[in-house]
């Protein structure tokens, strides 16, 4: 009976410490042009800066299978497609493409990544079009952990007037216990104090 209950103890403690963190891929593709999109699996999603300014985006941009930095899905354009994520992640990838080029000169694109306290804790060069017209996809990994907010940003040669398209954006999302853990957890611990009384009485 002791070898029972000090199993189910140790099992109850180990499955609600130890939960399994999940990954959540957000796919554009499966959604109809110019569907405005706000929020899907806790993440928001929402542009702000450049010609157009702030506004919600759409799927669909500019016919391409993607959530674009514009509200309408054409020109004007935003500067920055911003993703905030309810919770701090890790591992964030995602697909993206340059439908354009900065009709002043050469464009690029960049991605900054925020903490819950607005600190940046990662940036990189996502990638140039030059010469136009030139489209550039490519999957990009965003390094770090307890990113907050991801911001896509067109405006890395000091201009904003083209566009991009983010196609799919996965994440690892921070391990939390549900509530069958916390029951596992609590009958756990009743099978250890139910152990150390059988102990004490022997």
């Amino acid at each position: 009976m002791k070898s029972f209950l000090l199993a189910g103890a140790a099992l109850g403690v180990a499955l609600a410490v130890n939960p399994v963190a999940g990954a959540t891929t957000i796919d554009f593709s499966s959604y109809a042009l110019n569907t405005p999109i706000t929020t899907v699996d806790g993440v928001t999603f929402s542009l702000s800066g450049g010609l157009y300014g702030s506004g919600t985006p759409v799927t669909g941009s500019f016919g391409n299978a993607a959530l674009g930095n514009s509200p309408t899905g054409e020109y004007p354009t935003s500067e920055v497609l911003n993703i905030s994520f309810s919770s701090p992640v890790s591992d964030v990838s995602f697909g993206f493409n340059n439908y354009g080029t900065s009709f002043s000169g050469r464009g690029a694109s960049y991605f900054d990544a925020f903490n819950a306290s607005s600190t940046l804790i990662s940036s990189g060069f996502i990638g140039d079009v030059s010469p136009f017209p030139e489209d550039l996809y490519g999957t990009v990994t965003v390094p770090g952990s307890g990113i907050s907010l991801l911001q896509l940003n067109n405006n890395g040669g000091g201009t904003t007037d083209w566009e991009f398209g983010l196609y799919y954006v996965t994440f690892t999302t921070s391990a939390v216990p549900e509530p069958a853990s916390l029951a596992l957890l609590g009958v756990g611990l009743v099978g250890l104090g139910c152990v150390r009384r059988r102990r004490k009485a022997a």
